[in-house]
């Protein structure tokens, strides 16, 4: 069941607004890892192995010009909105995981 749903915008042009859905709100914080990963793979292809710190990441999540999530409350059975800075403070124990 799909509980999450990440939001961005990556630029301020409305046309780069999407959305997609997911199982929980670690597989979204996966994602937007997989995706600053992506970036870093896109902007450094000759280069192995590429390192990071969580403050790259934060940072990454800051040029979006919007970055939220909205998580299911199963009590409520209603959305809880969460925006970039709770993205930033939970994605650091996802990144450990992920590597």
């Amino acid at each position: 069941m799909n509980n999450t749903i990440l939001l961005l915008q990556r630029s301020e042009s409305k046309d780069t607004r999407t959305y997609e859905t997911f199982d929980s709100p670690e597989k979204a914080l996966e994602e937007i890892i997989l995706m600053f990963k992506a970036r870093l793979m896109a902007l450094c292809p000759t280069t192995p192995h590429i390192k990071y710190s969580i403050e790259d990441l934060n940072r990454y999540i800051d040029k979006h010009q919007e970055c939220r999530m909205l998580v299911l409350d199963s009590k409520s059975n209603s959305y809880m909105a969460r925006d970039a800075q709770w993205i930033k403070a939970s994605i650091k124990k996802v990144a450990e995981k992920v590597g």
